[in-house]
């Protein structure tokens, strides 16, 4: 899970580094394919069939907020950090757990509402780093915001799973919902791919994709599957606490120095988040999406 939530940070720094070089339908569509083609020998291994149109369905509805997220992230790393998304992608756990609430009934519990707490003041702190007058204006790019609504559709993936697949295998439904996903996105990403310039789209753009297809996705969703029967859903959901401090680490790793001074107390509070949720009884459901990044 560790290696997994250095994939997931890099996404973010691989993310922001070409958010600006190609339209996010289109980023988003050609990772999901990617990913697609990965799982498909993986997904062979449960039988994998046709699931009728009823199931397809249901795989439908779960990847249009899997979509949303993506296309929300790349739009919102043009104009934000990696660092502050990974800080607000820290309130997913805590919000799943709140729409698994009302949806499948799902009990929230006192760590589990201690940890979106912490997470909250946290990501705050990052987001507005450490400066109270901001605060107070509510002073947040247009990127933090959009990325803000991509968590909030990302938190309604684990409550959607387990409400419309309860019983079928979560590599499958994983493959299914990454097939549907990139269903949705042709029609959004034909028109931007067609007036893209593809000789001038810098070689560093495909490699990234290739990056968040394979390691973001594909081996992460490997990787989630075999983690949760071993340390149980809410340790594996703990780890998506360490993004934030994985960000910073991999962007001062790459010469752009570490976040000011003013944030590391926000990152604290997200790391302490992370070992509340760590003492949760194993017993406890999903904090944040099963089915990988």
């Amino acid at each position: 899970m560790a290696l997994s939530a250095l994939f997931i940070a890099g996404s973010f720094v691989v993310g922001g580094a070409i958010a600006r070089d190609l339209d996010p339908r289109v980023l988003t569509l050609m990772r999901f394919v990617l990913a697609a083609f990965c799982l498909v020998p993986l997904a062979a291994r449960h039988r994998l069939t046709w699931p009728g149109f009823s199931d397809l369905g249901r795989y439908a509805l779960i990847s249009a907020s899997y979509v949303a997220f993506f296309v929300l992230m790349f739009e919102a790393l043009k104009t934000t950090t990696a660092l502050k998304t990974s800080a607000l992608f820290t309130l997913v756990p805590g919000l799943s757990a709140m729409f698994g609430a009302v949806m499948v009934g799902e009990r929230l519990g006192l760590n589990r509402l201690g940890a979106l707490v912490l997470c909250a003041i946290g990501a705050l702190w990052v987001i507005f780093e450490g400066d109270a007058g901001k605060l107070r204006v509510f002073d947040v790019t247009r990127g933090d915001g959009i990325f803000l609504l991509g968590c909030v559709s990302m938190a309604l993936y684990s409550p959607l799973m387990k409400r419309f697949t309860p019983d079928k295998p979560m590599l499958v439904s994983s493959f299914w919902v990454i097939v549907t996903g990139s269903l949705w996105l042709v029609p959004f990403a034909v028109v931007p791919a067609a007036a893209t310039d593809w000789q001038a789209v810098p070689a560093d753009v495909y490699w990234g994709v290739l990056y968040l297809a394979v390691f973001a996705t594909a081996a992460t969703v490997m990787i989630f599957l075999s983690a949760t029967p071993k340390i149980g859903p809410t340790r594996v959901a703990a780890y998506s606490y360490l993004y934030p401090v994985l960000v910073a680490a991999i962007g001062a790793s790459l010469g752009q120095g570490l976040p000011p001074a003013a944030e590391w107390p926000g990152i604290a509070l997200i790391l302490v988040a992370m070992a509340v949720v760590q003492s949760a009884p194993r017993r406890a459901g999903p904090l944040a999406p099963p089915g990988g990044f």
